[in-house]
């Protein structure tokens, strides 16, 4: 198969999960964008995936790499951040630098980890969490309010992180090259194409019990280090580079990753068969307790259930 990515778009999200299950596997992670709607043209414009590290820090000026020895250096650490009145950041204060990455990630603090997740309902969940319903929505035939032009979806993308690692060479991350005393040394081993990139496929496994660590938990979180040094290459690009150049003599005998594209009205629709009659995708999502109220145990499930809760 010469087709390292493909993509395949969906009007119903009853078709979309079984696809997303007959295609899940062991070596399958996850990833949900919803991605952002353009008024102006009435259509969706792809979010790159990139880290939000590069985002707000796009052309380079303030390399990632120096951020870490900056701010999460560990005397750095404890005395600025001992300032905040935050009850449970005292256990950071002994974790290691991987650990103090994943809390700036999850609250929202820009890194160069790009949330991932094994459980492919999550990454839905996560894909259609920003999508807005409204009250002047039209209805079709089936009595489903359409929203938005066809030309709008939100995506899944799903990545085979042993293609990568096998075929195109990415690195699974170790905690011994993440020091928690010490300048960091060995991130030049992630080097890559237009910058570094990584596998973290088990945090857990890196942090300490008395952490909270429930939503990377209950999530089934993992984590692509992609730092593109501020050169704007999206991850898909780099794949996208792999197949046109012939970077291994391998061939996928399946995709290294898919992109699923729900159309936005598709997430309103109710479901069609039997178990699934007049549920609506956040419903559905919810009798698989994949949704904020499960998914969290902070505020931030609730802010991403509460789009949805007039549905």
């Amino acid at each position: 198969m010469n087709n390292f990515l493909v993509e395949k778009e969906y009007n119903s999200w009853e078709l979309l999960i079984d696809d997303l299950s007959s295609n899940q596997t062991g070596s399958k992670i996850y990833r949900g964008h919803s991605n952002e709607f353009d008024k102006s043209y009435n259509k969706t414009i792809d979010w790159k995936l990139i880290s939000s590290y590069n985002r707000v820090y796009p052309y380079g000026k303030y390399q990632f790499r120096t951020m870490i020895n900056q701010q999460l250096n560990d005397e750095l650490f404890k005395q600025v951040y001992s300032n905040y009145k935050y009850e449970k950041i005292e256990n950071l204060y002994s974790s290691n630098l991987l650990e103090r990455l994943y809390f700036f990630q999850h609250y929202g603090i820009p890194t160069c980890l790009i949330d991932f997740t094994k459980e492919p309902l999550v990454a839905l969940y996560f894909a259609i969490s920003n999508v807005k319903g409204n009250n002047a929505a039209s209805i079709d035939k089936n009595d489903n309010p359409v929203l938005y032009p066809n030309e709008c979806y939100a995506s899944i993308i799903e990545i085979d992180y042993k293609a990568l690692v096998d075929i195109i060479g990415i690195n699974i991350i170790d905690i011994k090259d993440f020091p928690q005393n010490k300048l960091m040394s060995k991130y030049s081993k992630y080097e890559f194409r237009f910058g570094y990139a990584g596998l973290d496929l088990e945090p857990l496994n890196n942090c300490k019990e008395t952490n909270d660590n429930y939503n990377l938990k209950k999530q089934k979180g993992c984590f692509l280090l992609f730092d593109n040094e501020g050169s704007g290459v999206d991850f898909l690009d780099i794949i996208k580079y792999s197949q046109r150049n012939n970077i291994s003599s391998k061939n996928p005998k399946q995709p290294l990753a898919r992109i699923y594209k729900l159309n936005y009205n598709a997430i309103f629709k109710k479901g069609n068969r039997l178990q699934n009659s007049n549920k609506r995708l956040f419903r559905f999502l919810e009798s698989k307790e994949s949704t904020g109220k499960f998914l969290f145990n902070d505020i931030q499930g609730l802010k991403y259930d509460f789009n949805f809760f007039h549905f």
